[in-house]
């Protein structure tokens, strides 16, 4: 738990979320404020692969998705050599990148890097990477990309919860079909 003052307001990180001197949630505007203070002096350059992983990840989770992105590309461009890395932080970024309106540059980056990692059999790049084709209402791509990830997840069945269930659900509704 760190704690953060701001506006003469003490507030604190906990679990991944900015609370109030009460350990109340802060409303969405004092959130944004908090996290311009807190990240606004990392150097992701300085973590180490581990904890470069980890921050992302936790980032992520906390909603915080610029600062996702940015680490995300400073994850890359720096462990670009790990394979099993990129295979890791590259699913985020794509995700990352569709939350925050970016669905080109999800698809930009994914082709950059699947290039360069010669077997990206990442069930959640190409989950990511299908869901960012719709978002641009390319369903035929959407449709190659979802049957890549069903490759990917061979001998695994989705359940109506997953989210390759709800992508092919979306597929088929935006195209009006029954099954593709």
């Amino acid at each position: 738990m760190e704690k953060i003052e701001m506006d003469g307001e003490i507030y604190y990180y906990l679990n991944n979320r900015f609370v109030d001197s009460s350990f109340c949630s802060v409303d969405k505007n004092t959130n944004e404020k908090l996290c311009a203070l807190f990240y606004k002096n990392m150097d992701f350059n300085t973590f180490s692969k581990e904890k470069l992983l980890d921050f992302i990840k936790q980032t992520k989770d906390a909603e915080q998705f610029l600062v996702t992105k940015n680490a995300c590309a400073v994850a890359l461009e720096k462990f670009v050599a790990d394979e099993n890395f990129v295979k890791l932080v590259l699913p985020i970024y794509t995700s990352t990148l569709r939350s925050i309106g970016m669905p080109n540059l999800a698809l930009d980056v994914a082709q950059k890097y699947t290039d360069l990692v010669a077997n990206c059999d990442s069930f959640a790049l190409w989950i990511s990477v299908a869901a960012a084709c719709c978002d641009l209402g390319q369903f035929k791509d959407a449709i190659m990309y979802l049957n890549l990830a069903k490759q990917k997840k061979r001998g695994h069945t989705f359940d109506e919860d997953s989210e390759f269930a709800a992508l092919e659900n979306r597929i088929k509704k935006a195209l009006n079909v029954e099954s593709f």
